[in-house]
């Protein structure tokens, strides 16, 4: 039995020249896992871990910021430079050995630019606007621990990770 032969028009075509073209012009309007060149589409080449750490399930987690481009571990924050070296922002490992009951979760973080606040349900983060210097804050009546954090429209926005006292 033979095969129904077709031919996909977007192939041919390839991908739309301007935003503004219609959807249904023929072309293809993304390009997932491939790099347009003038050639053709050349398939995505991988980097495996560019950094000098060992993985261990669900770290590391990157942040592309606006100001920042940040490498968390559970216990560490590094700042990723240009050339993928890494530089060490704040060291948790001591703070979490003192504190038995922190755990090791996965980071939120909040970017305003020159502050950023990062919190992983145990402990939060900051950095300091003026010298970009990352350190603990810890928690006030006025600031309690958050779990979750957020920036919604310039606003922090979290959930508390313990009773807030109203």
């Amino acid at each position: 039995m033979r095969e129904f032969g077709f031919t996909i028009e977007a192939f041919n075509k390839g991908l739309r020249q301007y935003g503004r073209a219609r959807l249904n012009h023929g072309t293809a309007s993304v390009c997932l896992n491939m790099v347009p060149k003038s050639l053709g589409l050349i398939g995505y080449k991988f980097k495996i871990m560019p950094f000098n750490i060992i993985p261990t399930y669900p770290f590391p987690q990157i942040f592309h910021l606006k100001r920042y481009f940040l490498l968390f571990m559970k216990d560490a924050i590094y700042s990723v430079e240009a050339d993928n070296t890494l530089t060490l922002k704040l060291d948790l490992s001591t703070e979490f050995n003192a504190n038995p009951t922190w755990e090791y979760r996965t980071w939120d973080i909040a970017d305003f630019y020159t502050y950023i606040i990062a919190t992983n349900g145990s402990v939060m983060v900051q950095s300091d606007p003026d010298t970009g210097v990352f350190s603990i804050k810890p928690p006030t009546t006025s600031f309690p621990l958050l779990s979750t954090v957020v920036n919604y429209r310039g606003q922090i926005m979290g959930i508390p990770n313990q009773t807030w006292p109203v």
